[in-house]
């Protein structure tokens, strides 16, 4: 098992992606060993994979995990030797837990920044305007302020809003920022709870809600490889357009918020 890491949250520019292309090509190339799978993890991996499946990966299957555009995941049902689970973000589930925990709030702010898994995200925020429509919808994104003006935006939201963290890792200058103080930039600022739809975000600040767990996703992709490796034809295995999402929340921040436990569903 051979792991390539892009790192392209930090190293977005065509320059890295194009260094990242010339490394794999070169050990591909030079490696006497063919792969009988590739998994790729993330839009901007899975973008990758496909742009140089002919060149790189021919006639290997390939199955995808962490793909926020869902129809590009849906898409590749007619793709030759590509199979995956999408990852479907659950926003009208955890806004429906968070109107019901706040019901006199009239606002719901999307906090995220220009990652591609960002952008994706804000616009599944923004898909459910209709089925909250007595609700103002807004956002604030990080990849178009300064930190100074995104603190200031962050303290002035008021008791009537509900916040959905999505990210905060790319500033206005491009800058990355890992995820540890992303999570704590909006933490410190905002005094709001901070609903999720992630679940590596609990436990550093955020409250939570119906939320993609990457390791049910990676373990759903495993076992796609397992059938592939056992034979079975890729055409066979379907994608799977909905990730496992379970609703999870942090008992300190329950605690910390005041929030009865009663209103959470099972």
């Amino acid at each position: 098992l051979d792991l390539e890491f892009m790192d392209s949250k930090r190293f977005y520019q065509e320059k890295n992606i194009n260094n990242f292309y010339k490394l794999l090509s070169f050990k591909i190339k030079n490696n006497p060993e063919k792969y009988d799978a590739i998994i790729v993890g993330d839009d901007n991996a899975y973008d990758f994979a496909m742009k140089y499946q002919k060149d790189l990966f021919n006639d290997i299957p390939i199955v995808f995990f962490g793909v926020n555009d869902i129809q590009k995941a849906l898409n590749s049902k007619n793709k030759h030797l590509v199979t995956g689970v999408a990852e479907d973000v659950s926003p009208r589930d955890t806004l429906s837990v968070a109107t019901t925990i706040n019901p006199k709030a009239t606002k719901i702010l999307a906090i995220g920044d220009s990652t591609e898994t960002s952008i994706q995200d804000v616009k599944s925020f923004y898909s459910q305007q209709k089925k909250f429509a007595k609700f103002n919808f807004s956002d604030i994104n990080l990849g178009k302020l300064t930190t100074d003006d995104f603190k200031a935006k962050l303290r002035n939201i008021d008791d009537n809003t509900i916040v959905i963290f999505i990210a905060a890792f790319r500033d206005l200058n491009g800058n990355s920022i890992d995820f540890e103080t992303g999570v704590k930039l909006v933490y410190d600022n905002c005094k709001q709870p901070l609903f999720d739809l992630y679940l590596h975000g609990i436990g550093s600040g955020l409250l939570g809600g119906k939320v993609v767990s990457h390791i049910a996703q990676g373990k759903i992709g495993s076992q796609m490889v397992q059938k592939i490796l056992a034979g079975t034809p890729v055409r066979d295995i379907p994608v799977i357009a909905e990730s496992p999402n379970k609703y999870i929340f942090d008992y300190n921040m329950l605690k910390k918020y005041n929030i009865n436990k009663k209103l959470l569903p099972a």
